[in-house]
């Protein structure tokens, strides 16, 4: 997945995981707001946008050039911060049915424990 193997022999199982970690972090930050989070089922583009992230986040601390023959790395990356901004903005759906509720549908109960005379 945009990641050529020989990239990642540098690469610590530490490391991996930060950067794992980092991608499926940045993708909560923008579908909490929308989404239960961690998702329970996980659609397939979200899996392909954390893994730009991922390969991201892993190729800026291992290096890159993103002048060169890594601007896809950039390029996948933008798309996918794009693409959660969108569903952040409910331009874009998930298709899961784990949308947390709608604001308006709240029912909100004000009570008082004597009355007022205004």
């Amino acid at each position: 997945m945009g990641i050529n193997a020989k990239a990642l022999a540098r690469v610590s199982l530490d490391e991996l995981e930060n950067a794992i970690d980092i991608g499926s972090s940045e993708a909560d930050c923008y579908l909490s707001g929308i989404y239960d989070v961690p998702l329970s089922e996980v659609p397939v583009a979200v899996k392909k946008h954390v893994a730009s992230c991922v390969v991201y986040h892993l190729m800026s601390v291992n290096g890159f050039s993103p002048a060169g023959s890594d601007q896809i790395i950039v390029d996948n990356y933008d798309r996918a911060i794009r693409f959660f901004k969108d569903v952040q903005k409910q331009q874009q759906s998930l298709s899961t049915p784990e949308t947390k509720p709608d604001k308006q549908d709240s029912v909100f109960v004000v009570s008082s424990s004597r009355p007022r005379r205004w």
